[in-house]
């Protein structure tokens, strides 16, 4: 089914080459719905659906695969939640209420764009790269073709084969879901059983809105 949205902190597992920040073109890589979490704010816990979305960048690593970053949030959008303010922007138009009834995030697969990256150090010590905009692609600039596979991960598609293409940290994310402990069950999720994840392949800007 993949990931959908109605209205209503980028790091890798690994200590990965780290891009200095500023301003980068990429293209959308994966959709993964996280499952809904404990989360605390101000003294006050509440569950939440939350959505991760990466990119692949044209910047290339020492051994000359692409840069990846990701963005994780809460699944809303409600005109006042950061993922809406982050697709708005990058869309450079905003939203008709017939688009936010029921929003299909394979929508934004493949769709090229600016991000904005900024560095800072976490509080284990590592460097992270974090996403903190997204923007529409300057006419004229081009955007790479995916190197990687695409990406479309619902919550629903848990059992699926669809499950098996998302990174194995992500996958233990989603297996700490109040959905993924439902579908895993007393034993739990055997992060053991994991495969290796698939290994990470120019287009015109046409002037169109990119989703």
């Amino acid at each position: 089914m993949g990931a959908t949205a109605s209205a209503g902190n980028v790091s890798e597992a690994k200590q990965y080459e780290v891009l200095e920040a500023g301003v980068y073109v990429g293209r959308c890589l994966q959709v993964v719905e996280l499952g809904t979490h404990q989360k605390t704010w101000k003294e006050e816990t509440k569950e939440v659906e939350e959505i991760m979305i990466v990119w692949e960048l044209n910047e290339l690593m020492e051994d000359g695969r692409p840069f990846t970053v990701n963005w994780r949030g809460t699944k809303s959008l409600g005109q006042k939640a950061s993922l809406f303010k982050l697709l708005t922007n990058w869309r450079g138009t905003p939203f008709t209420d017939d688009e936010l009834k029921c929003f299909q995030f394979k929508n934004i697969l493949n769709a090229p764009c600016m991000l904005n990256i900024t560095k800072s150090e976490g509080k284990n010590g590592r460097t992270y790269n974090n996403v903190l905009s997204v923007m529409p692609l300057p006419k004229g600039m081009q955007a790479e073709e995916l190197k990687n596979e695409k990406v479309d991960f619902g919550i629903t598609d848990l059992g699926t084969p669809e499950f098996e293409k998302v990174w194995p940290w992500v996958r233990r994310i989603i297996a700490e879901s109040s959905e993924g402990k439902r579908f895993f069950g007393p034993k739990g999720y055997d992060p053991m059983a994991d495969k290796k994840e698939p290994e990470p392949t120019k287009t015109e800007d046409d002037g169109k809105i990119p989703f």
